[in-house]
């Protein structure tokens, strides 16, 4: 089905004009897959017919933006079809994120329309803002039709947000042609009719390849039902539905190995990657899986999901240090300059610049910005990646580095110069870094080193100000670990000398509650799970799991240890509700009731900082009138948890 280095004919310029050909070629294939719903090419193809006549019912028009507040499902697939269809843009939220981060993209991108899984939550002053069931009675009601499919590969498909180093997401506009190279002019895996595992948030730019490799290849797409993945889970998924192929983050792809990769046996492909790959998690996975193929996928968000491949070899190396990045995919050029933008001989290592159609058109409304990074050559527009790479012997890219404050940490790029422009600017912080460190390997973190204005404040002091981080940062970006300093360490040029910077050691952090000590057996058995997992020395019996640098990730880590070693009672629900030694203890030895854990849980919800989407109703104001999206000047142009199974869904 791969179209490899065809040319576009006029239904093939966009991606609802192939899907239309798929769909008319293939009606009664299976097209969406999941536990709560399945849909044909035919039933896909009309169900997103009626999202496209309702929103052009409400006023969309072409080019606008659309925001998707949904969560992975097929639903949530009918809609970005939908979106496309009507001509526009889709603007993926994530749900999660503070309310003043939601209201800002959506002011951003200047949205004409939300659709959103709870409408009722949201209330936006003169913009519609609808449910799927919504958009059907619009559709009817109107008798609208969808528009012909019609646009141009230059056509902007989406917008995704990434961190800014200067304090301010920026949305990166990737094309319908982007999207038509990553699935339809490479062949890095099989595409004929591919069955891909969707797994991703629709805002990972791996979700472009989850929904769109198998759609527009005559293949399905699974759509994994929790919101968490987990190794069984997949497991599950993939006897369920039979996906072939799945996408999974570097920290979620250690997990599963660590805890059982056989549990990825039934997947003939896996892509990788979204930081640098373990190699001895690498070696693990390749034992435990002999007939599946390991890849390392590596691409920013900014080139449209991956830019180079690499197939990892069985026989690997017993030398490798490093797993290289690998080549380019279709219709994408590479360019490694050094400081003068000059090319540097062939081992030596310089920036990489990316090609070709896969290069997105640039950032939302920050033309400082695109300028900057999206750099205009003899070799037409690259985008400027801050990657140090070199080139090996055989051809492929190895990565040393960056040249700059950007890191991946369980697959979320994150610029820490944005998370040291928010600490800085809360009361009382004199002065702070933020830096991401991997002392244990595998284990990679965000740590945060502060100095107080008023140094008789006490250690309480952390606590506060991360709370006050949760209020405008996602999760993923608040530092896990706090050292607090008399004053940042200065290089001779004056300058803040981060490799000087100390490792947080093993003490109980500056997150903690006063310690208490365990009470009885179990409770002193769930501490010692605590500290370990958590890298501390001891760990209290009222001691928050998260207070003490845990994530989703380490969370599950923690449940699967404590499933093996002293019940299967607890969930994971149950373990986010209230994340103590002494609430689990209880829920082990039945002194916590149903009652009480659905008591505790609203209680931490009401604790939780204000602003998530499904939480409150989010009000945000119109733009002035007057402003035309349309008439934008064009400069030039990856949650993971681990792998245990619970039987319970994580509260959000």
């Amino acid at each position: 089905m791969n179209d490899l280095f065809l040319p576009d004919v006029s239904l093939d310029a966009t991606v609802h004009g192939r899907f239309a050909r798929i769909a008319a070629q293939y009606p009664e294939r299976v097209a969406i897959a999941s536990d709560d719903l399945t849909l044909t090419y035919a039933e896909l193809d009309a169900r997103s017919d009626v999202v496209a006549a309702g929103l052009m019912a409400a006023g969309v028009e072409n080019g606008s933006y659309v925001a998707l507040l949904m969560e992975r499902s097929a639903l949530a697939v009918v809609a970005v079809l939908g979106v496309l269809k009507a001509g526009a843009a889709y603007l993926p939220i994530d749900g999660s994120w503070p309310a003043e981060r939601v209201a800002f993209a959506l002011r951003d991108a200047d949205v004409a329309a939300v659709i959103a899984d709870e409408p009722s939550a949201i209330e936006v002053v003169e913009v519609p803002v609808f449910g799927i069931g919504d958009l059907d009675a619009v559709a009817q009601y109107h008798r609208a039709q969808a528009r012909s499919y019609g646009g141009t590969g230059d056509d902007l498909a989406y917008a995704m947000y990434t961190s800014g180093s200067t304090g301010t997401p920026k949305g990166v506009e990737i094309r319908h042609k982007s999207i038509l190279r990553l699935v339809l002019k490479s062949d890095y895996i099989d595409f004929d009719a591919p069955k891909i595992l969707h797994a991703a948030p629709l805002g990972f730019d791996a979700s472009t390849l989850e929904i769109f490799g198998p759609l527009l290849n005559g293949g399905t797409c699974v759509v994994y039902q929790q919101r968490v993945p987990t190794g069984c889970g997949i497991a599950r998924t993939v006897e369920k539905h039979g996906a072939e192929v799945a996408w999974l983050t570097a920290a979620l792809f250690n997990a599963i190995v660590d805890d059982d990769a056989s549990n990825l046996a039934g997947l003939r492909c896996i892509l990788t990657g979204g930081e640098a790959l373990s190699v001895p998690h690498v070696r693990k996975a390749l034992a435990a899986l002999p007939a599946t193929t390991l890849m390392n996928g590596y691409g920013p968000t900014e080139c449209t999901t991956f830019t180079t491949t690499y197939r990892i070899p069985h026989e690997l190396s017993d030398d490798a240090g490093a797993i290289p990045i690998g080549m380019a995919i279709g219709e994408t050029s590479l360019h490694v300059w050094d400081e003068n933008r000059q090319p540097v001989v062939s081992d030596e290592v310089g920036e990489l610049y990316i090609g070709g159609t896969g290069v997105a058109r640039g950032y939302l409304n920050r033309p400082e910005l695109t300028a900057e990074r999206f750099i205009a050559s003899e070799h037409g527009m690259l985008y400027r990646t801050g990657d140090l790479v070199r080139y090996l012997p055989d051809g492929n890219l190895a990565f040393i580095g960056r040249v700059d404050g950007q890191v991946k940490i369980r697959g979320y790029r994150i610029e820490t110069g944005e998370v040291e422009f928010a600490l800085r600017a809360l009361p009382g912080v004199a002065a702070a870094a933020v830096i991401a460190r991997e002392d244990q390997p595998g284990d990679k973190r965000l740590v945060a080193y502060y100095v107080v204005a008023d140094r008789t404040d006490d250690r309480a002091q952390a606590r506060s100000y991360r709370d006050q981080l949760a209020q405008t940062l996602p999760e993923y970006m608040v530092p896990t670990a706090w050292v607090r300093m008399e004053a940042l360490p200065i290089n001779a040029n004056g300058k803040l000398d981060r490799k000087a910077l100390p490792a947080p050691d093993r003490a109980r952090p500056e997150l903690a509650a006063a310690f208490v000590a365990p009470r009885g057996g179990t409770e002193l058995a769930l501490c010692t799970v605590f500290a370990e997992t958590l890298g501390v020395e001891r760990v209290g019996r009222e001691d928050n799991f998260f207070d003490l640098g845990g994530n989703s990730l380490l969370a599950t880590r923690a449940m699967a240890r404590i499933h093996a070693e002293l019940s299967a009672v607890p969930t994971l629900v149950g373990f986010f509700a209230e994340p103590t030694p002494a609430a689990v203890a209880a829920t082990i030895e039945g002194r916590a009731t149903r009652q009480a854990l659905a008591g505790r849980l609203a209680q931490r919800v009401r604790r939780h900082p204000p602003g998530t989407i499904g939480r409150g109703r989010l009000r945000l104001t119109a733009r002035p009138h007057g402003h035309d999206r349309r008439h934008r000047v064009d400069t030039p142009d990856e949650t993971p948890a681990g792998p245990t199974c619970p039987n319970a869904e994580i509260p959000h």
